[in-house]
């Protein structure tokens, strides 16, 4: 019988940017821009079209241009480590100007969904063409999950 180590749980933190792993090998960029434990305890994360070979060693210069979605993420694969802080973030992220936290937290977030992690990877995956574009039951489903539609890719890959 062999035993399994059990990883340590990442720590991370508001402003932590991230890498997740991508189908081909190659790493998109998330950053921690909130964490809303009376949301289903989500964190609240920002997603960049920004992709690198490699996990960077200090912190990259990600302007709004390339974000691409905010959304309420569930914690797993942050706090497995599967998508491995890298660095802290200097400079101020303007959360507000994308989720209207104040009122959410005055309603008790209700109606507030939580976006599998599973579902990011296979929106970034599928963003960056590596999948398909349309494999939920929804053939739309990952449009939703943008900040709007101008930032999907135009030659995305269909099934």
């Amino acid at each position: 019988m062999t035993v399994k180590k059990r990883r340590h749980k990442q720590t991370w933190d508001i402003d932590d940017l991230f890498t997740s792993p991508l189908a081909d090998g190659t790493y998109c960029i998330g950053r921690v821009v909130g964490f809303e434990p009376d949301a289903l305890n989500s964190a609240v994360c920002a997603f960049y079209a920004h992709r690198v070979d490699s996990i960077p060693n200090m912190e990259l210069n990600l302007n709004e241009g390339e974000l691409i979605s905010v959304l309420f993420v569930t914690r797993d694969l942050l706090d497995s480590g599967d998508w491995q802080v890298f660095t802290h973030c200097t400079d101020e992220f303007q959360l507000n100007k994308y989720i209207d936290l104040y009122s959410l937290r005055n309603n008790g977030f209700i109606g507030v969904k939580s976006i599998g992690s599973g579902i990011i990877i296979d929106l970034m995956n599928a963003y960056y063409i590596l999948t398909p574009w349309n494999i939920y039951y929804d053939p739309n489903y990952f449009e939703s999950l943008l900040l709007s539609p101008d930032k999907k890719p135009r030659n995305v890959m269909l099934k």
